[in-house]
């Protein structure tokens, strides 16, 4: 008893706490923060503090319950109401529904066809009101409720509350998805909507619960909404609803277009992904295809390696008469050419390689077949042999198949070259000790076609041999036959020559030339292969200097001697036809692919349909070009 005396004095005493503590908040709490000026209510229940509209919903469930009690029998405490038992009250009202419709009662039968509908939905989608609101359970329970009860006023409701569920489902989504964020207006204006949803919810269901109660008008005038009809009220709860689902749908549609913006980014990234993949790919065939290429013109200029390497090949003179002072960088810096330019020029050309007509790369390919081309190339003297392609260049540009095929052909000499040393071996016999692990092979490159702009550093004949001396002081200094810090032992060249070559004068540049192929070893070859050569034949003012050069060329191939000098081996190539070298050349070191047709051609050497044959480099062709 004591005990009981204890603690009802001690709830006593929290009730006075309580009291006091509420009463000073509600006459002093504004002096210290503007927060406690917001019109509240306190709960006992709960220790929190309400807004009107919630105590208000609270105290007419509280009245309902007491006063309408035989409306509330699927739970005791509406205050404590849940979402299950929302979608209860809201099937069972679906069951009355159908009830009567299969009376056909009232008209309500697409009314309750629409409520089906979204009923699924309902219970996802009121989850979108928080939890601290769970008053509205209560309040949303009753009403349906009454709905159930209520035949007269069930249309009115259903019309009003039938698009609630699934608008709330869609706002519920969207606000998870995007939360408030100033810097959005969309998601603001959602978030605001979904606010005023809840609280027109808060201020209609008291004034709906109080005028839909069947039989009794008791507590009508306990709403502020007393003096409103049942229509005033439900058009609000549209009117709010409404207004969320618009912003909702407008939030969706910026989302669908930034997605459609977004997904053709990503097909414009995935179209240059698949054109990359599709030019790396042709780039892979033309590469194979050039492969095939240059191991056919590697077997048609096969040479026996003893040839170039046979024993007893005298080594370099040591005395010589030295051009003053110069060294081979200081030729180099006179000659002012880059030294990657030839590889560059090469490649460059070889990048057309896949855009030509099969057809044509055919064509040209038969120059590698011609006993002229594979007689100067495949064997040791010196020698010069011109070959015309007779080529529509209006279709073609600078570059030419012919051009493609001399690329090709300096590559597989090159190629030779490396083979031939590798297969030497450290004790062989057959090369002096000099000379072990050297190439015994130079080869010079130049395509006219690619320097024929008057600003180009390498423009006409002189750019020409320019390019092609520099070419020469750098093979002779990889090989070590003449050496990067001494002066140059030119003993053909004049104390003039100095001043002639600062100038870049032509002759002092063909003369070097000569000098330098004096330079190499007897028994090494040099190969020179100069493409697109009837560019100069077109330009009247190179003609002094096309005369200069070409008895340069003619001079080269006979400057071997038996005890030093290089065997000069030149190819000239043209995609149409040159008409002045008549007094240089004999007809029979002139080659013309008029008429070489790949597929007109009888059994000749390496036709057939190996690695090297005709009807293998048409299939290469073929393939490159897709």
């Amino acid at each position: 008893m004591a005990a009981q005396n204890q603690e009802h004095h001690h709830q006593l005493d929290h009730n006075q706490e309580m009291t006091l503590a509420a009463d000073f908040i509600a006459t002093k709490g504004s002096q210290f923060h503007d927060a406690f000026r917001v019109p509240s209510i306190l709960n006992p229940s709960t220790m929190q503090y309400e807004c009107p509209e919630v105590s208000d919903l609270r105290e007419t469930l509280e009245c309902h319950q007491e006063k309408a009690g035989k409306y509330v029998d699927f739970i005791p405490d509406l205050t404590k109401c849940t979402w299950d038992n929302v979608i209860s009250e809201l099937r069972k009202a679906q069951q009355k529904a159908a009830e009567s419709e299969m009376r056909a009662r009232n008209g309500l039968n697409k009314a309750w066809r629409v409520l089906g509908t979204t009923a699924t939905v309902l219970a996802p989608g009121l989850a979108a009101i928080p939890d601290e609101l769970h008053l509205l359970h209560g309040g949303l329970a009753v009403i349906f409720s009454l709905a159930r009860h209520s035949e007269m006023n069930r249309l009115k409701i259903l019309s009003a509350f039938e698009s609630v569920p699934n608008i709330i489902e869609e706002a519920r989504n969207k606000s998870h998805i995007f939360p408030f964020d100033e810097k959005k207006p969309k998601t603001v204006s959602l978030h605001q909507n979904i606010q005023g949803l809840q609280e027109t919810l808060l201020r209609v269901l008291p004034a709906l619960i109080n005028r839909l109660i069947p039989g009794t008008w008791r507590n009508a005038w306990r709403s502020p909404f007393g003096a409103w009809k049942i229509d005033k009220l439900l058009d609000e709860v549209k009117h709010c609803a409404e207004t969320v689902r618009i912003s909702s749908d407008a939030l969706m549609d910026d989302i669908i277009l930034g997605n459609y913006a977004a997904s053709m980014s990503i097909k414009s990234q995935l179209d240059e992904i698949r054109l990359q993949q599709h030019l790396m790919h042709m780039s892979i065939k033309a590469t194979s295809s050039q492969t095939d290429l240059l191991h056919f013109l590697m077997e048609q200029f096969a040479t026996p390696l003893r040839i170039l390497t046979g024993p007893g090949l005298p080594d370099v003179p040591e005395m010589r008469t030295a051009l003053p002072g110069y060294t081979p960088d200081d030729l180099l810096m006179i000659m002012d050419v880059n030294h990657g330019q030839a590889k560059h020029d090469a490649r460059r050309v070889l990048r057309r390689f896949s855009s030509f007509d099969p057809q044509d790369l055919d064509k040209a390919s038969q120059m590698g077949l011609a006993p002229e081309v594979t007689g100067l190339l495949g064997g040791y003297g010196p020698g010069i042999v011109a070959v015309d392609g007779h080529f529509d260049m209006t279709q073609m540009g600078k570059i030419s198949p012919l051009s493609c095929i001399s690329a090709l052909t300096v590559e597989a000499l090159r190629f030779r070259s490396a083979e031939a040393v590798a297969s030497e071996s450290p004790n062989s016999p057959i090369s002096p000790q000099s000379d072990k692990g050297r190439a015994r092979t130079v080869v010079l490159e130049y395509y006219c076609a690619l320097h024929a702009a008057e600003n180009d550093n390498l423009y006409g004949l002189n750019g020409l041999m320019r390019c092609l001396t520099t070419q020469l002081i750098l093979s002779l200094t990889a090989s070590e036959w003449i050496l990067q810090e001494d002066p140059v032992h030119l003993p053909h060249l004049g104390d003039a020559e100095e001043e002639l070559l600062n100038k870049k004068d032509l002759g002092a540049i063909c003369r070097l030339f000569i000098g330098l192929l004096q330079l190499a070893p007897h028994g090494s070859s040099v190969y020179c292969i100069v493409d697109g050569w009837s560019v100069y034949e077109r330009n009247e003012a190179l003609k002094a200097d096309y005369e200069t050069v070409l008895d340069t060329f003619r001079d080269a191939t006979n400057a071997q001697n038996f005890d030093a000098g290089a065997s000069f081996k030149l190819l000239l190539t043209s995609p149409t036809m040159c008409r002045q070298l008549g007094d240089l050349l004999l007809p029979v070191d002139k080659v013309s692919l008029r008429n070489r047709d790949g597929g007109s051609r009888g059994n000749g050497r390496g036709l057939g349909r190996g690695r090297g044959g005709t009807f293998g480099i048409s299939r290469a062709a073929t393939v490159s070009s897709v």
